[in-house]
């Protein structure tokens, strides 16, 4: 199942890597680039992930304490954190033709 896992790892860190990206441009922070790593505990297919866990490097001409602000910040307001920290429900619907989810 470890193919899994990576899969799921992977996706997540994608989505954890676009947020400092945008929270580095509202907050004024300069960034020269932006690395994310991310693991979770995965048992196999049809079961959640469990123990998400990411860490972040940012490399930035601005000081350490400002770098550290920006990962606080995004750790906060960052939706998909919070979305799977509040364990959101998905629901399949039926596909119908002209109409949005």
């Amino acid at each position: 199942m470890a193919q899994w896992r990576g899969v799921v790892d992977a996706g997540v860190g994608d989505l954890l890597l676009q947020r400092p990206l945008q929270e580095a441009a509202r907050l004024g922070i300069a960034m020269q680039s932006v690395e994310v790593s991310a693991g979770s505990d995965f048992e196999g297919v049809g079961l959640a992930a469990r123990n998400i866990r990411y860490q972040a490097r940012v490399v930035s001409s601005t000081s350490d304490a400002d770098v550290a602000r920006l990962l606080r910040e995004t750790d906060t307001v960052a939706e998909i954190h919070n979305t799977l920290r509040a364990g959101a429900s998905v629901a399949l619907r039926p596909w119908e033709a002209d109409s949005a989810v």
